[in-house]
């Protein structure tokens, strides 16, 4: 309150100024405030100071202006999740209002949250969520730091369990209707990167194998077949490492990436998925899992597709297995067991199988054939003979390298053919022409087509063994009829195998062989019992062949089940009779195993034969150009298909060697089947077409490769494949021309 004055008016009595008890008032009032201010008791309003506003106002507080030399009155406020509350008489109360984090617009937290059992739900995993995060906090977080939700997690990742009712599985995706997904093409290179819009990997896939490939040239610092390991960088961009630990290796510090120029690399440049095998049936890669309706379980099972079994020795359609580890013993070691047999056989019998061995002083290789011809002097040998060559005892030079260097063939490393070995490479090879110093064979034909000059050649360097070929030929029948009957039960197919050295009542085998093929049976049947179903290793006495070991020995009386098995096989080598009951393996309805359809009749017994199996194959796809129907593994489906190929051999035959008469052997017992072709097909004309291209079919295939590879050099294939297709192709021609139709030509390029 401010000093207060008298007002003493005009004139006295005029009623113009203070009354007199209006003036002592005032006077005492500025009394009190005097004695205020002194300390002599009293008191001073705060509105009596001069810088404090007359009226203060509903609610408010003192605050100095900005000059600190005055006093205003101001309100208090809250803000974004305060309140006040100034409506008691003795204070003010401050509230935080805000517990949902909504009324902040940058919450971040200080310290651990604790969830208190309380659920936390909702999140959004974005792209934009993670810009709004970056941009709210000034941070450089990536998809891959967010949090994710329950469902988000089901929906994109394997399920260790499924809906009501199935819990504990895990959910597999069905097969691809192509392997185009396991490509992808790079666009360019950025910062070292690869750059691929939207390609589809998360950090998940951190260390997968991708193979590079271009059309033209490399890409610095890459190769085309080599595998890399792609690490994600951003939804456009993955980098290349050398190993998968590297691409995984979370610190950006010690990191190391193949880093590729911007510009690098011509043509189009790819990444494949390595785990890709297209050699495999299907579209899935090979590392991952089949769903159920895919594959085949151990328990027992059906199957709707064919099921190839690599040299299996009969058909299994239907049949119950007896000894499933014994089999599988047997038949991994079927080739081993069989060089050890001959090894002990050779070593114990000198001479026996009477080995011949020629020098080889000059020979003649045409690389776009494969034909090699020998100059070994005079010799015996016909085109009924097999010869092998010992390994790098022919040394070549070519024009390739202008006759630099010399190399030396057959090969058992280093070749560019199928296992990396030449053909003739530890192989019988046949003999295809003769002259009175020199024999021809197929060696196989190289990708090098410049020509190869003879330089030198090893000591005995082509030996003929025919008799030891043959008698391990027929070893390895015998194995796979005891394998077959330990198998399936029954001994049907020994009795078949076994019946086979006899024609009639004549054995096919002297009287000192008959002794030989017996002991090798029975050192057959020690190395297997003994050593093979125990899983024991057994002393070698070749290097040829190594023998394989699985986790469980054959099935208990698997042994002497293999004893049982050669007993016959021996009875029938020295007999041709077995008075014992022929018991059939537990597979009904179907042929035991292939049955030979020979090609002769009555007045000659062709060399010619043809295998029917019910398990056997009629389009021949994947078989050798010339073993159609001829082997075991290379057997017919049924009689129709070998009647037409027995016919096929007929027409392009000198003379005419039908009908065709054969045991075939099933469940029902022995039935004689004929089938005669006598005014089936008329002659063609063709005869000759067929016997010319038949003897220029590698030539005609080599060829029409180096046309292709002269022509088009860019153009990437498989060429084995190429080669295969092309004789396909080349043989339904050829058949079509015979009989007047296209039906070979369209079902060999189906």
């Amino acid at each position: 309150m401010g000093k207060q004055n008298v007002n003493i008016g005009v004139e006295g009595n005029d009623g113009t100024g203070d009354s007199i008890r209006e003036a002592f008032r005032k006077a005492n009032e500025n009394f009190t405030e005097l004695y205020a201010v002194f300390g002599q008791g009293g008191q001073i309003s705060f509105r009596s100071l001069s810088d404090v506003p007359d009226q203060l106002g509903a609610y408010k507080v003192p605050q100095s202006n900005a000059s600190g030399d005055a006093i205003l009155m101001k309100s208090i406020e809250g803000g974004q999740g305060i309140t006040i509350d100034s409506l008691s008489n003795d204070k003010i109360t401050i509230s935080n209002t805000g517990t949902i984090i909504s009324t902040d617009i940058t919450p971040a937290l200080g310290g651990p949250l604790n969830a208190a059992n309380q659920g936390i739900a909702n999140p959004n995993i974005s792209s934009a969520a993670v810009l709004a995060l970056n941009v709210a906090h000034g941070t450089t977080f990536t998809l891959d730091d967010l949090v994710i939700s329950r469902g988000y997690a089901d929906t994109r990742y394997l399920r260790s369990s499924g809906g009501p009712g199935s819990s504990g599985q895990v959910r597999i995706r069905p097969e691809p209707g192509s392997a185009s997904s396991y490509t992808f093409i790079i666009e360019a290179f950025s910062g070292g990167n690869v750059v691929a819009t939207a390609h589809g990997f998360e950090s998940s896939s951190n260390g997968i194998a991708y193979r590079y490939n271009s059309t033209g040239q490399d890409a610095t610092g890459l190769s085309t077949g080599t595998t890399y390991y792609l690490r994600y960088v951003t939804v456009d961009q993955v980098s290349l490492h050398a190993s998968e630990s590297e691409a995984q290796n979370n610190d950006d510090n010690t990191r190391i990436k193949i880093s590729v120029p911007a510009g690098s690399g011509t043509g189009v440049q790819t990444m494949f998925d390595a785990a890709y095998d297209s050699v495999l049936p299907g579209n899935w890669i090979s590392s991952e899992s089949l769903p159920r309706k895919s594959v085949v379980r151990r328990e027992g099972d059906s199957m709707t597709g064919a099921l190839y079994l690599h040299d299996h020795p009969g058909a299994h359609a239907g049949a119950t297995p007896q000894s499933p580890y014994a089999h599988s013993l047997i038949t991994q070691n079927k080739e081993y067991v069989a060089d050890e047999v001959m090894a002990w056989f050779d070593a114990n019998n000198p001479g026996a199988h009477t080995t011949v061995a020629y020098n080889t002083t000059d020979a003649v290789y045409t690389p776009t054939t494969g034909e090699l011809v020998l100059t070994i002097g005079s010799h015996p040998l016909t085109t009924e003979n097999l010869i092998k060559i010992n390994t790098n005892s022919l040394t070549f030079t070519c024009a390739l390298d202008g006759n630099a260097t010399n190399h030396t063939y057959p090969r058992a490393t280093g070749s560019s053919a199928p296992g990396g070995f030449d053909y003739a490479y530890n192989t019988a090879v046949a003999i295809t022409a003769i002259s009175a110093t020199t024999i021809t064979v197929n060696v196989g034909i190289s990708s090098n087509t410049t020509a190869h000059t003879f330089v030198s050649a090893l000591a005995n360097n082509v030996v003929s063994s025919q008799r030891h070929d043959k008698c391990e030929r027929d070893t390895k029948f015998n194995i796979d009829a005891i394998a077959h009957d330990i198998k399936f039960g029954g001994n049907s197919e020994v009795v078949r195998v076994g019946k086979l050295y006899f024609d009639g009542a004549s054995s096919q085998l002297g009287a000192g062989e008959i002794a030989y093929a017996v002991s090798i049976n029975d050192k057959l049947r020690d190395i297997v019992k003994d050593y093979i179903l125990t899983n024991t290793a057994y002393t070698s006495q070749q290097t040829a062949t190594s023998q394989k070991t699985i986790a469980n020995d054959g099935e208990p009386g698997s042994s002497e089940r293999v004893t049982e098995l050669v007993l016959i096989l021996n009875t029938l080598t020295q007999t041709g009779e077995y008075t014992g009951t022929i018991i059939p393996a537990t597979n009904p309805d179907v042929l035991q195993s292939a049955s030979k359809y020979y090609v002769d009749n009555s007045a000659f017994a062709s060399q010619t034969n043809l295998y029917v199996s019910s398990y056997g194959d009629d389009t021949m796809r994947g078989v050798p150009v010339g073993s159609e129907g001829r082997a075991l593994n290379y057997a017919y489906k049924s009689l129709h298909q070998a009647a037409l190929k027995a016919e096929e051999i007929t027409d392009t035959a000198p003379d005419n060697i039908g009908p065709y008469i054969q045991d075939i052997t099933y469940n029902a017992g022995n039935n004689k089947a004929t089938v005669v072709t006598t005014g089936v097909k008329n002659s063609s004309g063709y005869e000759e077409v067929k016997i010319l291209t038949d003897a220029n079919r590698n030539f005609i295939i080599a060829e029409t490769v180096a046309y292709i590879n002269e022509n088009y050099p860019e153009h990437v294939y498989l060429r084995d494949l190429c080669e295969r297709d092309l004789g396909y192709t080349l043989d339904g021609i050829v058949l079509d021309m015979l009989d007047g139709v296209t039906a070979n030509y369209h079902a060999r390029n189906t």
